[in-house]
């Protein structure tokens, strides 16, 4: 395994790297205002978002999506926020996900914000979200999305 501290601190790098050979697509990364006590940056969220799966969703999913996080529970503590839709065969169809520190409201909206961007779901009239009771979750989705459907 290698070191996981040093492959950290090239986050920026493999963002560059993703954005170049996949156009269209989006990656987000947020830094923390302060560093560790080793003087490393430290990542405070990550969201990656392909091209392909942009253009999978808006032409051939249904217009519902589903939210959901686990948490990470490696050497790198954190959780794993991600939205899947259903394509035209019933199957899962993953579409972006993001890797933060701790799941709130503020992480979610966040999330969704972006989400709303990359997806051009306005606000959120022609969508359906399903999602489980996450902390934060439903008063996010109520802020960025106040004209969609909501199911728990």
């Amino acid at each position: 395994m290698g070191d996981h501290v040093a492959e950290f601190n090239r986050i920026l790098d493999y963002k560059d790297v993703l954005l170049q050979t996949n156009p269209g697509s989006t990656c987000v990364v947020k830094l923390m205002a302060s560093e560790s006590e080793n003087g490393m940056k430290q990542i405070h969220s990550f969201y990656i978002c392909f091209d392909a799966m942009k253009k999978g969703f808006q032409q051939g999913c249904r217009r519902y999506i589903g939210l959901d996080g686990c948490f990470l529970k490696g050497i790198c503590k954190g959780q794993l926020l991600v939205v899947v839709a259903k394509d035209a065969n019933n199957q899962m169809y993953p579409i972006t996900w993001v890797v933060i520190g701790t799941e709130c409201k503020l992480t979610w909206k966040w999330f969704m914000t972006i989400l709303q961007d990359d997806l051009n779901l306005g606000d959120g009239s022609q969508i359906t979200i399903i999602s489980d009771m996450q902390k934060g979750l439903i008063v996010a989705a109520n802020e960025v999305f106040p004209e969609c459907e909501h199911g728990s």
